[in-house]
């Protein structure tokens, strides 16, 4: 059984020259998650679109996050029956940089993941 791969940027979405604008122009199958203003994040908000993207899929998700992304995506692991095969979380952003310090989930994530503590470089 196949994945279907979502990405989710943060605060700002990410530019041409972004590592994930790379990812998704080399994988065309892979999926950006859009919300409604990248400017300004809202975890519940963002979390319920990422939930819609993953419920559109008939296959199993692997989530490639950075930034606020990361906490969207640790925040849909606490939504019951998600099917999140496994997740990259590069980079996460601070919970309390974004208010969001009692929404996060302290504990181990349902699903494999693999965190980088700096993001990948850009991409020209």
């Amino acid at each position: 059984m196949g994945s279907r791969v979502l990405i989710v940027p943060g605060l700002h979405n990410s530019g041409p020259n972004h590592w994930q604008t790379w990812l998704e122009r080399k994988h065309p199958q892979y999926c950006r998650v859009n919300q409604r203003n990248w400017d300004d994040p809202s975890l519940d908000e963002w979390v319920d679109n990422l939930e819609k993207a993953i419920q559109k899929s008939s296959e199993p998700i692997v989530i490639v996050a950075h930034s606020f992304g990361c906490l969207v995506a640790a925040r849909a692991a606490l939504r019951p029956n998600l099917p999140i095969r496994g997740a990259l979380l590069v980079a996460p952003a601070s919970p309390s940089r974004f208010g969001v310090v009692d929404a996060m989930p302290y504990k181990r994530l349902p699903f494999p993941s693999v965190v980088l503590l700096k993001s990948l470089n850009h991409f020209a």
